[in-house]
């Protein structure tokens, strides 16, 4: 992308959404102080899908992200990893770029973002963190997803355990109303991730709606540890949830408490109003726990919507 186009993007186009894929070729002076001063753009909706920055300055990193921050219509933003041929994940963005994603928060007014199939185990952990900042200090982010690979072979989603801790440490100052963990797999981090990862639902003062989901096909790629049911139970009663969804995911690579678990951080939750336990195909599958302990909590739980 040159300076030319860029100022293009800022200025004279009436485009409402920009996709950057895998083949836009950024110059390291792209995005001038000029382009920075006049910026007068209409787009509304981003997506950052499968391209690398590891052959430019870190300045090209920086220089998106101020882009980004600095469009005065954005409300809607992707990033998203993708498999290419031999590559199973095409995206690489500099530390620099989240770094500066943190560092600039606050000026956006971004209201959904998705995080769709990022692997950040190239970048130092830092980064992890700084996306993690930069989600919880978004002034106006209502609505996040957090979702695994699309890919039925391979899932692409890996963020460091600072990404998890980082939110749950950053959750108190955010206004995120709805909440979709979709087809994560966090088997390859430490167990403390799923923790914070509940922590961070919980500790979110604005939510009311979260969704938990595995994938739209055969192949299963959510995996939580036991310590993200675990926790789920154990911080019910504090939450303002009113509506969930669990939708077409098992729990058989669990121990059987983490059913139960789950079961009991429905029926303690406060204002829970709407519930909805979905299948896809055979893909649900909870054990006896799961069951028993619904039963057995039910009279304590306040749902009125519709269940199953």
């Amino acid at each position: 992308m040159s300076s030319s186009l860029a100022d293009a993007l800022c200025n004279r186009t009436s485009i409402q959404e920009l996709s950057l894929m895998e083949k836009t070729i950024f110059s390291n002076a792209w995005f001038s102080e000029e382009n920075e001063r006049k910026i007068d753009s209409k787009i509304e909706k981003v997506c950052i899908h499968g391209f690398h920055l590891n052959e430019n300055d870190p300045t090209a990193s920086r220089d998106l992200v101020r882009f980004l921050c600095l469009l005065p219509c954005l409300t809607d933003l992707m990033i998203k990893g993708s498999r290419s041929d031999s590559h199973y994940n095409r995206l690489f963005l500099l530390d620099d770029f989240y770094h500066e994603l943190a560092r600039q928060a606050s000026s956006s007014k971004i209201e959904k973002v998705c995080i769709h199939g990022c692997h950040l185990n190239k970048n130092v952990p830092t980064a992890s963190r700084d996306l993690a900042r930069f989600l919880c200090l978004l002034p106006c982010l209502t609505e996040l997803m957090i979702k695994g690979s699309d890919d039925q072979y391979i899932n692409l989603l890996f963020l460091r355990d600072d990404f998890y801790h980082e939110l749950a440490r950053q959750a108190p100052s955010s206004k995120i109303e709805k909440v979709c963990i979709h087809d994560c797999d966090l088997n390859k981090n430490d167990p403390t991730a799923s923790r914070d990862l509940a922590r961070f639902l919980f500790f979110l003062p604005c939510l009311t709606d979260l969704t938990i989901k595995g994938s739209d096909d055969q192949f299963n790629h959510i995996f939580l540890h036991d310590d993200f049911y675990h926790e789920l139970a154990r911080q019910a009663s504090s939450s303002k949830i009113e509506k969930v969804c669990i939708h077409g995911f098992h729990l058989n690579n669990n121990d059987p408490t983490a059913s139960r678990d789950l079961a009991r951080f429905l029926c303690l939750l406060p204002c829970l109003t709407d519930l909805t336990i979905k299948h896809y195909a055979d893909k649900l599958f909870h054990r006896d726990d799961f069951y028993l302990e619904l039963a057995r909590q039910a009279s304590s739980s306040k749902v009125i919507g519709k269940v199953f």
